[in-house]
């Protein structure tokens, strides 16, 4: 199935998602200003024992917005990076099940199974029109479409590396319940996608490299 047919499904939920998360919500959880800063390391590669995830906003639009990236824990919604066009967060993960979400004013979760070792590369891409991000993996795990793997790095090359600040921590400690309150609509709205939608959008163990 095609990203833009899956996006033009996703587009009407996150519509649905804005409406409902302004009648849960009257809180402002607007992005801290001073979100991130360019990261000073250098290489990146999976820690032992780590799958490497890194996010990418490789498009234009939607670059007067900023995408905040969480992994959604039983404990916790772990802020892995805040980024905008052009720029990149990599995060090592554990290996085994995640759920990672997209989040501005409305949130978008992607379902990951990762493996030790490997490498995975996530677009992060603006829904027309409605200041929110979708995820979606890079690669492919068919074996005529290997010649998508590639795309990802690419991306990655043209990226600046972003860390979170102190400043953006503290922004999502303070904001867990609007945060909480999109998150549980984004994956209401996940369960009513079609399973092909749900295939596209799901970071699978075989999209590493």
């Amino acid at each position: 199935m095609k990203i833009t047919s899956v996006l033009s499904e996703i587009q009407i939920a996150h519509y649905v998602s804005v409406v409902a998360l302004a009648a849960l919500s009257s809180g402002c959880s607007s992005l801290p200003i001073s979100h991130s800063t360019i990261s000073t390391k250098q290489v990146y590669a999976p820690d032992p024992s780590k799958a490497l995830v890194i996010f990418l906003r490789p498009d234009f639009v939607g670059g007067a917005y900023d995408s905040a990236l969480f992994d959604i824990k039983p404990t916790e919604n772990h802020l892995i990076g805040i980024i905008n066009y052009h720029e990149a967060a990599a995060y090592q993960a554990d290996a085994g099940d995640h759920v990672f979400m997209a989040y501005r004013n409305a949130a978008f979760v992607m379902p990951a199974h990762l493996e030790a070792g490997k490498t995975y590369y996530v677009q992060v891409i603006s829904i027309t029109d409605s200041h929110n991000f979708t995820l979606f993996p890079y690669g492919s795990c068919r074996a005529e479409d290997q010649h998508y793997r590639e795309e990802g790095p690419a991306v990655m090359r043209e990226s600046t590396f972003m860390d979170v600040t102190p400043r953006a921590a503290q922004w999502a400690q303070s904001h867990s319940k609007e945060i909480t309150a999109a998150l549980l609509k984004g994956a209401a709205i996940w369960t009513e996608l079609t399973e092909d939608a749900k295939a596209a959008g799901t970071l699978e163990a075989c999209n590493g490299i």
